[in-house]
């Protein structure tokens, strides 16, 4: 086995640390409510609506602790905002639309799933139209577009999900 690609943890886990680890889980799970409370209550809107650094984290997070109706009900002034990013961390309409299919998916809501997934798609006609192309970073270009592809497929477990945008953009890209 190559070990030039990764380190060997010389340590092995004691007792106290799994009792430790234990102890944060149970604390975690106890005080999930308050948490969620926390950021939708003292988390400041003002700030771009981006994935990466703006309130969609507030939905990301929420969304991770399973507060899909909070998360659901924050992703939603986000959708039809328009925006020339089209990457999932620093797009605010193509990140919304990302967290929405993600959401809906595990809401079962798919009259909501197939109309966001289907805008979602839709806009990869922009990705080609408005990004030179130079413009294939994560953050800002078409890659970050592909992210958000793939994030959805992975979120709604479903590995076809944009496969013929995702050939087209890795052409472009290529």
């Amino acid at each position: 086995m190559d070990r030039s690609r990764f380190y060997i943890n010389p340590f092995v886990a004691s007792k106290d640390d799994l009792q430790f680890f234990s102890s944060l889980q149970n604390h975690l799970d106890e005080n999930i409510s308050v948490i969620a409370s926390d950021i939708v209550n003292h988390y400041d809107d003002r700030h771009d609506g981006s994935l990466y650094t703006g309130s969609l984290g507030k939905v990301y997070i929420l969304y991770r602790l399973n507060r899909l109706h909070e998360a659901s009900r924050h992703v939603l002034p986000h959708i039809n905002q328009s925006d020339n990013r089209f990457t999932l961390l620093e797009g605010r309409k193509v990140g919304a639309l990302a967290m929405s299919c993600a959401i809906h998916f595990k809401l079962k809501n798919t009259e909501i799933l197939r109309e966001h997934s289907d805008m979602l798609l839709n806009l990869s006609h922009h990705v080609h139209s408005y990004l030179s192309e130079q413009e294939c970073d994560v953050m800002y270009g078409k890659t970050g577009f592909l992210h958000a592809i793939l994030f959805v497929r992975k979120e709604i477990g479903d590995d076809n999900y944009g496969s013929e945008q995702v050939l087209h953009i890795l052409m472009d890209i290529l």
